[in-house]
This record gives structure tokens, sequence and C-alpha cells, in this order.
């Protein structure tokens, strides 16, 4: 009869609940997860601009020793 009308026993609505208590836990542990993962993203984010300023650096001071030792090389060979 219930389900011809459409009403709810104690036993559904029961379920009900720990189906939404389980919904609403799953949410919390989603929301968890991806704060996680944004504070991951943002820490990476930081250490690749220092390791990019920290490559540019050392790539300025290898061109610098190049151009210094081409210099010295052509001043050598005019001698």
């Amino acid at each position: 009869m219930r389900t011809l009308f459409g009403t709810a026993t104690l036993t559904d609505l029961h379920s009900l609940h720990e189906t939404l208590d389980e919904l609403k836990s799953r949410d919390s542990d989603i929301a968890h997860s991806l704060s996680s993962q944004i504070s991951y993203i943002k820490n990476l984010d930081s250490t690749v601009k220092v390791n990019a300023a920290g490559i540019a650096n050392l790539s300025n001071i290898v061109k610098d020793i190049v151009i210094q030792f081409n210099e010295h090389y052509q001043q050598k060979t005019e001698i």
C-alpha cells in the first residue's frame, strides 16, 4: 500500500538519512582532498618559480663565462 500512495515508513526514512549522511561525509572528504591538492599546486608553483629564476641565473653565468673565454681565446690568437 505504501508504494501505491507514496508514504514512507520509519525504516525508509532511516535508510534515507543514512544515505544522506554518507553523501555528506563523502562531500567533506572531496572538499578536503581538493583543498590539499590546491595547496600542493601552489607550493609546486612557488618551487617552479624559484627554480626557473635559478636556472636563468645559472644560464647567464655560463653565458658570461663563454663570452669571457671567447674574448680571452681571441686575444691569444691575435698575438
